[in-house]
């Protein structure tokens, strides 16, 4: 299975989603991508063009797909594909991470903002 950004923000949407539906979940899922290359430059969520267009400069390295639910802090995917020092490795599987609870924070807070302004008065 192919997973990308797309489906990794794909994940994040749909759990957006059902909490905007007001449907119970457990925690929200946040999702993100990284990609990182041989010459140990570092994307996160990026674009397909950026990752494999006609000007990638990008070569070798890997990828990592981490889907996460913050608030119990666990992770709830992880895909790596292609070849990384374990050190390295590690490093970006902490980014993804620090990433999802940042998009965590800001998701959260808009959909607070969402409940407040729904809220009648």
């Amino acid at each position: 299975a192919v997973v990308s950004t797309q489906s990794t923000g794909a994940l994040t949407a749909a759990s957006v989603a059902l909490i905007n539906a007001n449907i119970e979940v457990k925690d929200l899922v946040v999702g993100t991508t990284l990609r990182y290359f041989e010459n140990s430059d570092v994307l996160v969520d990026p674009t397909a063009e950026e990752e494999h267009g006609p000007f990638s400069k990008f070569t070798g390295g890997a990828g990592f797909h981490l889907a996460v639910l913050p608030s119990l802090s666990q992770i709830s995917y992880l895909k790596q594909t292609g070849k990384i020092e374990q050190s390295q490795a590690r490093d970006c599987i902490e980014t993804c991470w620090e990433t999802c609870l940042r998009l965590a924070t800001g998701i959260k807070n808009l959909l607070q903002e969402s409940i407040d302004s729904d809220a009648p008065r």
